[in-house]
């Protein structure tokens, strides 16, 4: 993809400083051509007369739209750029080859739902999804999407894998004043924990074949507001600062009572995933302090690089519950993503985000201000998270 009149620029533009899709339904770029696709279907027709089938995989459509995730100049340059090209960017702009994590991972994901369907067709023993029917506990099903709103519960119903994927949010897995899944944005500025109460949430979490849990980027606050007591009657409950490392720890232990009690251990597999780095302190990898993941465009390259926005202690918190659990009999798979996700500084939306409040002076004036290094882009980092996920669950070694 490579010229820019296609899509309503100017005839010598391409996918330099491209930073959206293309929002017209149906786009077809001049470059692609469709009777080499034709060609190529009539072979596979041919082959199929012959008794030998061939799976066309068609993601042309899906990643015409994709102007914005070619290489363009952040790619090795295998030749020396001339000053000619130097000049002007748009001259060695790689418009042809994708960023890796991105459009390819949308690609290999359209592979694995053609594998996924040929599974349902014959099941293997053992292939659990998340929810569905009893009859149905053996049939293969697609576990990767888990997609977030600003409501507590979102449910994703695959028909036909006869299969639903839930997103239920709750950060600090017992309840507290955030739950609404809008967070901060409904502008409460103190959290408050209710560390003993937990039933509200684990309700919806009682029917699922498969549970995946983590709780880490809500605890960053020294200190919480522990709350014993009930949020419709506050002024009746009991307050007490406590520190956060303390908090946690007794939320676990509510969430692991819960666990002991409610879950069917023939049926329910547990996992908890590790807590997700964030990349703010550029000092930590060498640049100035003040610098951020801003404008960062390759992984850290020190091998065992741990920012300090990861609190071990707290996974040690999550390690010694899991343990806990194992003596009462219930096995919770732990996923640590943490180590390969430190590396990826240049993994973060950045300033390429959704801003939920209008930018200050302050911050127009300097990216680095309101540069998001906590969250990931998708596709990217969390797609490997996704693929470690779906290893453990089809039990691959």
């Amino acid at each position: 993809m490579s010229r820019g009149e296609d899509w309503g620029m100017a005839t010598d533009q391409n996918c330099y400083n491209e930073t959206e899709p293309i929002s017209e339904e149906g786009y077809w770029g001049s470059m692609t051509d469709v009777r080499m696709m034709q060609i190529a279907e009539a072979a596979i027709q041919e082959l199929r007369t012959r008794g030998l089938k061939v799976q066309i995989l068609n993601i042309t459509q899906l990643s015409d739209y994709r102007k914005e995730a070619h290489p363009s100049i952040y790619r090795r340059q295998w030749v020396p750029l001339t000053e000619e090209q130097l000049s002007d960017p748009r001259r060695y702009a790689d418009c042809v080859h994708w960023c890796l994590p991105g459009v390819p991972d949308v690609v290999r994901s359209v592979l694995m739902g053609v594998y996924l369907a040929l599974a349902w067709m014959n099941p293997y023993d053992g292939w659990v999804g998340l929810t569905f029917s009893e009859d149905r506990r053996n049939e293969a099903v697609n576990p990767f999407i888990l997609n977030s709103s600003k409501h507590q519960l979102q449910i994703s119903p695959y028909q036909e894998y006869n299969t639903t994927i839930d997103f239920y949010w709750a950060p600090f897995l017992v309840e507290s004043n955030y739950d609404r899944a809008a967070g901060p944005v409904h502008g409460i500025s103190e959290q408050i924990v209710r560390v003993q109460a937990i039933e509200k949430h684990a309700r919806h979490w009682t029917d699922a074949d498969i549970l995946v849990f983590d709780s880490y980027a809500w605890w960053r606050r020294p200190k919480y507001k522990i709350l014993w007591g009930s949020f419709e009657k506050p002024d009746d409950g009991i307050y007490k600062e406590v520190d956060a490392l303390r908090s946690y720890e007794m939320s676990l232990k509510t969430w692991s009572d819960w666990l002991d009690i409610h879950v069917d251990r023939n049926k329910t597999r547990l996992f908890f995933m590790s807590m997700s780095p964030t990349h703010e302190w550029g000092e930590e990898w060498g640049m100035a302090k003040g610098e951020t993941c801003y404008n960062e465009t390759n992984p850290i390259s020190k091998e065992g690089y741990w920012g300090r926005g990861s609190d071990i202690r707290m996974m040690q918190k999550v390690g010694a519950a899991i343990e806990e659990l194992k003596i009462r009999g219930l096995k919770v798979q732990f996923l640590n993503i943490t180590q390969l996700s430190e590396y990826r500084k240049e993994s973060h939306p950045s300033i390429y985000r959704k801003q939920w409040k209008p930018l200050t002076e302050e911050q127009l004036s300097d990216p680095r201000r309101y540069a998001d290094c906590k969250h990931w882009c998708l596709p990217g980092v969390p797609d490997v998270w996704n693929e470690i996920l779906y290893a453990y669950i089809f039990g691959y070694e």
